[in-house]
């Protein structure tokens, strides 16, 4: 590509990408309404001094960037006007000749001026202009700044205008200057003077008002108010106001729209009367006496609105003079930078003219067009209707409603939509909504492109009835698996009769037909969430869903739900084990040739065990484990990125405007995770090119190296990284571009990866012009750096300091790499424990028999049906040997029970027995013990006296203690919780231990 530069002009190398020399011919303009605050003076004319550049430069000088000369094209009205190019963050200065000697009275300045556009002559933005008035009792200096134009005080316009100052110098000789600079590494302005005026007065007794001002919520289309800050020694008879849409105060009826004056103390005025979507200009002076007065000070300038507009609206783009916005419709340039939006010719795509936004390629966009306040209905639908277009590269729009035309006042996102580099063409697009109240509302449209971006266009825009529903909202996705995710949403604020239709899409967009259709369906219209199945494995997808009204009346499509389902994991069939309370259960994986590892709970970091058949420790209760399986697989591709744009710029390796680059590019470790990917060898890496170019890359060399540093913010040194591709002269192909390593490069499963591309060609530098598929990162992920003049590869790879951008955009890149592939959810394997009741008894026993003989096993505790005794703590252990419930005891014996319960057996329980013989009455015999169950009291009756109870939970904890020495003896349960109890009784003769339940 040839590279012109206009003559004089600064090399931009330092200051920004040279890629946008090439996709913006041309730079932007527009204007911008804003509310500008400046304080200017009038007084009377004592002597003067004039200049109009009719037949020279009448003494003034000029230094800086630029020349001022005289110039008759797009002058100051009939004749020839001063004019001077300033550009790109540069300074001129116009100086005046001696204007004569000052006795320090105030000095009356004038003068008309404009700024235009250095290559269309259309009215530059206020951001882009700084004029500095300056005063200096000498040529040479020093200066004292007076006045300022800004973008608070410039006027926007083709034609020039009239500025009015007042300053008070020193005594002496006077001279003045412009100080001019062209705000912006983008700016490319004409500056003009004319008309320059000089006047000496005389004060008055009193100061002007200053700091006037217009609170824009109260101004309407016929109203509003403002206010001022009153000097330090306020005038005694308060203040007059004049509005004007033309003239200068004071200059007479023609173009006064409002006057009047307020009593001292009154800093407001409510102006009222006036006609929608004009723009007036403010004007107050101090009342010092009947008839003597401050000068004026004035505000520059206010519109008021339009009157509020009815539904249908159509934004009037055809009547819009080039390149201002349409009548009504208003602007606000949030970050202040040189770029906004503006009305250009019609474009391929969209009918009609349109509204543009040009990159600022060092700042994110931040700018709003608002169309006129709307009367909305509430319970109505609307529906906003647009075509949008992008220039190969991403763009971000949002669509939001205000009560407000004003950034802060827009309250409820309507659409934020991330715009794909591959959308080429005019787009149709619909948003259907509602208002929350009847009332009047704006519409604001919001680019909020990220830095270095291209052109976005919106055309055709209009706001209609919409259907009789509206789209449902916040649709997410959640529980996705490899086949299968659950789709949810809000439901619509008008609902629809029929319910919501919805679309599951590889490609194309909602109602474009079956291409990239997987599945389609309805459901009713009191269900919000859909449940998707029989999806592919390791897929993208993408939802959408829509309200049907009835018939073949629908809403628009909601926003696209994205996922993406899993690798096609393996599901894991356990067997389950049970045992008794202290034994091992063994658990298993059947039908699964892959090792399986084993941990204590979902999410814990290390496995307790690896094998398809896992032992447990002894167990006391259930317990559950977690199983997982993993498909290891070499040489699978591993894909970082969406490729939803087309990167043809630098963040590209393969593109170049001097046919050399120099890129690193990071791909976190979490992302190589994310898809899988796992320690061990990379063999390749592709690249998609959507347009090869005619020019192949001298001495490619790719590198890939690991770093722990997250983003790139400069270069990473690259001594330790390893050369896995190089060639002489490479030609990209259309498609996927596979770059074989020579020697595969070994990943380690948690460092961050960077590749490296370089190639430079020493004998000539034409542009390479090439695209591949590319995704923003939310970090910095592409650095560059290239020289301007032809260059061997070894230098080029060399660089790292010369043109050095770096970008949050990456190629897709796509890997041969391993890859483990298993579900994210560990399958559950049951260790069920069958519980035994221990047993609790006295371990000493005495019995008293009146022959050896009625001793028996029976008599002993414990006691029932689920109880075993042997005579040795062997054959308890082993269950053999089992003694009849008859067994006649012996005296200073131990016995051994066990509780045989849910199939298990308990722990074996000695009890040592003593027999003594006599004759004695059974205490217990008349025991009596009610109610049973009991819900907070049980009464224990017996026909001897009671010494001793106790009341104990299954495992032997005693939780009551009672000694009563009574026959009768009433126990409070109120303070035990529901469950079952063991009771015990001990009277003289002997004890007894009953289960009592607790309701």
């Amino acid at each position: 590509m040839l590279k012109l530069y206009p003559q004089n002009r600064l090399l931009l190398s330092d200051c920004f990408d040279q890629q946008k020399l090439i996709k913006n011919g041309r730079k932007s303009n527009a204007f911008l309404l804003l509310i500008f605050f400046f304080t200017i003076h009038f007084a009377e004319a004592q002597i003067n001094a004039n200049f109009n550049f009719e037949n020279s430069m009448q003494g003034w000088t000029t230094t800086g960037y630029g020349e001022f000369a005289q110039t008759n094209t797009s002058a100051c009205g009939i004749g020839n006007s001063t004019r001077a190019n300033v550009y790109f963050n540069s300074t001129n200065i116009l100086i005046s000749p001696s204007l004569g000697t000052t006795t320090a009275a105030p000095i009356n300045m004038t003068f008309d001026y404009k700024v235009l556009d250095y290559e269309t002559l259309a009215a530059a933005a206020g951001n882009q202009v700084d004029i500095k008035a300056q005063w200096s009792n000498s040529a040479s200096g020093p200066w004292t700044t007076f006045f300022t134009v800004n973008l608070l005080s410039h006027i926007t316009s083709s034609n020039c205008t009239t500025k009015t100052a007042t300053f008070t110098p020193a005594a002496g000789p006077l001279f003045v200057r412009f100080q001019n600079k062209a705000v912006g590494a983008n700016s490319d302005i004409y500056y003009y003077f004319d008309n320059i005026t000089f006047t000496e007065g005389n004060s008055t007794s009193c100061a002007p008002p200053s700091a006037i001002a217009v609170d824009p919520s109260t101004v309407t289309a016929n109203a509003f108010t403002l206010s001022w800050i009153a000097p330090s020694n306020p005038p005694s008879l308060g203040y007059d106001y004049e509005i004007r849409s033309s003239g200068v105060a004071a200059s007479g009826p023609i173009g006064l729209a409002a006057s009047g004056t307020v009593e001292q103390g009154v800093t407001f005025a409510n102006v009222t009367g006036l006609t929608p979507n004009t723009t007036y200009i403010i004007f107050v002076r101090s009342k010092c006496s009947s008839n003597e007065f401050s000068s004026w000070s004035s505000l520059n300038p206010i519109t008021t609105l339009c009157l509020s507009a009815t539904i249908p609206y159509t934004i009037p783009l055809s009547s819009a003079v080039l390149p201002d916005v349409p009548s009504c419709v208003t602007m606000e340039n949030v970050n202040t930078d040189d770029r906004f939006w503006k009305t250009v010719a019609p474009i391929v795509g969209i009918t009609g003219k349109v509204m543009q936004y040009t990159y600022n390629y060092a700042m994110p966009a931040d700018d709003w067009f608002f169309t006129p306040l709307l009367t909305f209905t509430a319970g109505t639908s609307y529906r906003i209707a647009f075509k949008y277009k992008v220039s190969g590269y991403q763009e971000k729009l949002k669509v939001a409603l205000g009560q407000l035309p004003a950034a802060d006042a827009m309250s409820t996102t309507l659409l934020d939509l991330t715009i794909p580099s591959t959308t080429l063409g005019g787009t149709q697009q619909y948003i259907d909504f509602t208002v929350p109240s009847d009332g009047d509302y704006s519409i604001g449209f919001q680019a909020h492109s990220n830095a270095n971006s291209n052109i976005l266009y919106l055309g055709e825009i209009s706001v209609n009835f919409g259907p009789t529903c509206i789209p449902p909202t916040l649709p997410t996705a959640s529980n996705v698996n490899k086949n299968a995710a659950t789709i949810s949403w809000n439901a619509a604020t008008i609902i629809p009769q029929s319910g919501y239709v919805y679309e599951v899409r590889t490609s194309g967009n909602p109602g474009s037909g079956p291409v990239g259709l997987a599945s389609t369906g309805s459901v009713a219209s009191d269900t919000t969430t859909l449940n998707l199945e029989n999806l592919e494995s390791e897929t993208d997808y993408r939802i959408y869903i829509a309200s049907q009204c009835s018939g073949q009346d629908k809403s628009t499509w909601t926003v696209a739900v994205r996922i993406k389902t899993l690798c096609d994991y393996l599901e894991l069939q356990p067997t389950n084990d049970t045992v008794c309370q202290g034994q091992s259960a063994t658990l298993q994986i059947t039908d699964v040739a892959q090792d399986v590892k084993w941990y204590l709970s979902q999410d814990s970091s290390e496995s307790i065990y690896t094998g398809n058949v896992f032992t447990t420790p002894q167990l006391q209760e259930t317990t559950t484990y977690f199983a997982q399986a993993s498909v290891v697989e070499a040489d699978q591709n591993v894909k970082v990125g969406s490729g939803d744009q087309i990167s043809q710029g630098y963040q590209n390796p393969f593109f170049s405007i001097w046919s050399n680059n120099h890129t690193q590019h990071i791909i976190q470790a979490q992302e190589l995770k994310n898809q899988d990917m796992i320690a061990g060898p990379i063999n390749s890496v592709a690249l998609t090119i959507t347009n090869p170019g005619s020019l192949p890359m001298i001495g490619l060399t790719i590198k890939i190296g690991t770093t722990s540093t997250a983003q790139l913010s400069q270069f990473i040194e690259n001594s330790n990284f390893a050369t896995v591709f190089t060639s002489p002269s490479y030609m990209p192909v259309l498609g996927s571009n596979i770059f074989q390593f020579t020697t595969p490069f070994e990943w380690d499963g948690f460092s961050n990866i960077v590749l490296e591309f370089c190639h430079g060609n020493p004998n000539a530098s034409p542009t390479m012009n090439r695209g591949v598929l590319a995704d923003d990162t939310e970090y910095i992920s592409t650095i560059k750096a290239n020289y301007f003049t032809a260059t061997e590869t070894a230098g080029v790879c060399a660089n790292t300091t010369s043109n050095v951008v770096n970008y949050s955009n990456r190629p897709l890149f796509v890997f041969s790499a391993t890859i483990s592939c298993q579900n994210p959810q560990r399958t559950e394997v049951v260790a069920l424990v069958n519980p035994v009741q221990p047993i609790i008894a006295e371990p000493i026993q005495t019995l008293t028999s009146e022959a050896m003989q009625d001793a028996t096993l029976a008599n002993l505790q414990p006691a029932g049906p689920d109880i075993l005794w042997f005579a040795t703590a062997e054959d308890a252990l082993s269950l053999s040997n089992e003694l009849p419930i008859t067994t006649q005891l012996q005296s200073n014996t131990t016995y051994y029970a066990i509780r045989f319960e849910n199939d298990c057996y308990s722990s074996p329980f000695a009890v040592l027995v003593t027999v003594q013989l006599g004759v004695t009455e059974n205490s217990l015999e008349h025991l009596k013990v009610y109610p049973i169950p009991a819900a907070t009291q049980i009464t224990v009756a017996n026909s001897h006296n009671i010494s001793k109870i106790e009341v104990s939970n299954l495992i032997g904890q005693k939780l009551l203690h009672l000694t009563p020495n009574n026959s009768n003896v009433n126990i409070d349960l109120s303070a035990l919780s529901s469950a079952t109890y063991l009771l015990k009784i001990t009277t003289a003769a002997g004890s007894k231990t009953l289960k009592i339940v607790k309701l």
